[in-house]
């Protein structure tokens, strides 16, 4: 079954990915939802942005311009956090290429079902992670 998406969906399954874990196919999809979600989101926030100031005045003055400064600081930090997010997805859909998926990329070990199964596109066990944000 072939996507629309720069990865399609093979029957196969790969042979070093854990006991336990969904099949290529099922990660495959995952993967690909998470990832039109985040588009989806990067659209309609770009479609919101503000091109002017809006002709309602609330007697304030200068609030309308903080707020919409505020409004921009939050997208941009949302976008960033976005484009960071489908960067691990386009990892782990590398991984899953190079049959590497659900194992750690830092020391190895298999990353746990339960982990891969709440954020699909992990590259760490639950160790490297924490002390990877430890160190930070």
């Amino acid at each position: 079954m072939v996507m629309d998406t720069p990865h399609a969906v093979r029957n196969e399954t790969v042979a070093q990915v854990p006991a336990g874990s969904l099949p290529d196919d099922a990660i495959r999809a995952r993967l690909l939802e998470a990832r039109n979600a985040l588009i989806g989101g990067l659209e309609s926030r770009l479609a919101e942005v503000p091109t002017e100031p809006s002709g309602v005045s609330d007697g304030w003055g200068e609030t309308e311009h903080l707020t919409l400064a505020e409004q921009a600081e939050l997208t941009v930090h949302l976008d960033w956090m976005a484009q960071a997010a489908l960067g691990e997805i386009e990892a782990a859909f590398e991984r899953l290429d190079a049959g590497t998926y659900g194992y750690c990329v830092t020391c190895g070990d298999a990353i746990g079902a339960e982990r891969l199964e709440a954020l699909p596109a992990a590259a760490h066990c639950v160790n490297c992670q924490q002390h990877q944000e430890g160190s930070r």
